[in-house]
C-alpha cells in the first residue's frame, strides 16, 4: 500500500494515533504505519500511538480491548484505553449509534493535541455507505460530500487533525493486505445486525445498487469528490462573505477561536434569507457546533427577520458535550454557552 500524503504529513504532525478498533481497516493502518517507522522509509522518526475506545455495547468489548493490547504489546506501541460512561437517556436521545461517535470523539480529544494527528481507517466502502446514509437523510452538500481524507475537528474547544488514509482503497484491498502479511483482527458481530441504518445499507441497500451497473462504485466514488470540490468552492466564499458580517473581532475566526465571534446582525440580514441560513450553518459548523435540523434553523432565520425590538431570539445548539444558544439582541448575533 501507497501513502502518497504521508511524507508531506510526517514533516507536519509530531505523532500520529491510530483510532483501533481490532477489526480489519484499524489493524491494517496500525500495522502499515508500524513498518514504516520501523524501516524508517520516509527518512525521519516519528511516533506512533493508539487509542482503543471500549463503547461497552456488547458483551464481547473486553475481547476487542484484550485484542487490542496484545497487538500493540507485540508492535511495541502504546495504547490509550478509554471507555464511554453509560447514560441510557442519552442513548435514547441521541440513538446509539450517534452517542457512540459523539463520545468517542470526546475521548479521542482528551488525548490529542493540535501538533497531533489522529489516523482512522475508514475506505472507500464506507465512504459510499455514508453518501447513501446522507442522502436518505436529506442532508445537504455539507453532509453529502462525506468523509475528507485529512480533516481538522474541534471537540470540547480543542482542535486536532484527522488522516484517513484509505479512504481511496476498497474493503477487500485492504482484507488481502491483512492476509498477506498474516495478520489477526477480530469481527464484531454486530455488523450484521439490521438494527442499525449503516449496516443495513451495506449489507442490503449496497449490493442492490452496485448490481444495477458494473462500475457503480468508482462512478458513486466520483460524484462524492464532485460535491466535496462544491463544497470547497462554497466554503470559501462563505468564509469570505461571513468576514463582511463579523464584528470588530474576525481575528478570533482566524484562530479558530468561532465560539468569540460576534456578528453584525444588521449586515447580515441585508443578505436574503438563503445567504443567512448558510452563514449560520457555516459559523456554527466552524465552531464546532453541531447545526440544528433545517426547520429550527430556519425558523431562527425568520425570528430575526421580524424580530421586535428589544426582543431576544436564541436558538440552542448541541456541541459536543456541551449546549449552546445562539442569541440575537441590538443588533448582534452571538453564541454563548448554556
Amino acid at each position: 500500500m501507497v501513502l502518497e500524503d504521508f511524507p508531506r504529513l510526517v514533516s507536519k504532525f509530531k505523532k500520529f494515533v491510530i483510532g483501533l478498533s481490532g477489526g480489519q481497516d484499524s489493524v491494517a493502518v496500525l500495522h502499515l504505519l508500524s513498518s514504516l517507522r520501523l524501516s524508517n522509509r520516509e527518512g525521519c522518526n516519528f511516533l506512533i500511538e493508539a487509542i482503543h475506545v471500549n463503547h461497552g455495547l456488547q458483551k464481547d468489548a473486553i475481547i476487542f480491548q484484550e485484542f487490542c493490547q496484545r497487538l500493540c504489546s507485540k508492535l511495541q506501541i502504546n495504547l490509550h484505553t478509554r471507555c464511554i460512561p453509560d447514560d441510557e437517556q442519552e442513548k435514547k436521545e441521541l440513538g446509539i449509534e450517534a452517542f457512540a461517535r459523539k463520545h468517542r470523539y470526546v475521548a479521542f480529544s482528551e488525548l490529542l493535541t493540535c501538533e497531533d494527528c489522529l489516523v482512522l481507517g475508514h475506505h472507500a466502502d464506507d465512504q459510499i455507505e455514508t453518501f447513501l446514509l446522507q442522502w436518505i437523510r436529506g442532508s445537504g452538500i455539507n453532509g453529502l460530500s462525506c468523509m475528507a481524507r485529512f480533516s481538522e475537528k474541534i471537540v470540547k474547544g480543542r482542535k486536532f487533525s484527522v488522516w484517513r488514509p484509505f479512504l481511496h482503497l476498497s474493503k477487500d484491498s485492504i482484507k488481502k493486505y491483512l492476509e498477506d502479511h498474516n495478520l489477526d483482527w477480530v469481527d464484531d458481530v454486530t455488523n450484521a445486525s439490521h438494527q442499525y441504518d449503516r449496516n443495513k445499507i451495506r449489507n442490503v441497500v449496497l449490493p442492490n445498487i452496485l448490481s444495477v451497473r458494473e462500475g457503480g462504485m468508482k462512478g458513486m466514488l466520483r460524484s462524492i469528490e464532485n460535491i466535496s470540490r462544491a463544497k470547497s468552492v462554497i466554503d470559501l466564499k462563505m468564509l469570505e462573505l461571513f468576514e463582511s458580517v463579523v464584528s470588530s473581532n474576525f481575528d478570533l475566526l482566524m484562530q479558530n477561536e468561532c465560539l468569540n465571534v460576534t456578528v453584525c446582525g444588521d449586515r447580515l440580514l441585508k443578505e436574503p434569507d438563503s445567504v443567512v441560513f448558510e452563514l449560520l450553518r457555516f459559523w456554527l459548523r466552524s465552531a464546532g457546533v453541531m447545526a440544528p435540523p433545517s426547520v429550527r434553523l430556519g425558523e431562527f432565520v425568520r425570528q430575526l427577520r421580524y424580530a421586535e425590538p428589544g426582543s431576544r431570539p436564541e436558538l440552542i445548539l448541541e456541541r459536543e458535550s456541551d449546549s449552546y444558544k445562539m442569541l440575537f439582541f441590538k443588533g448582534r448575533i452571538w453564541l454563548e454557552k448554556k
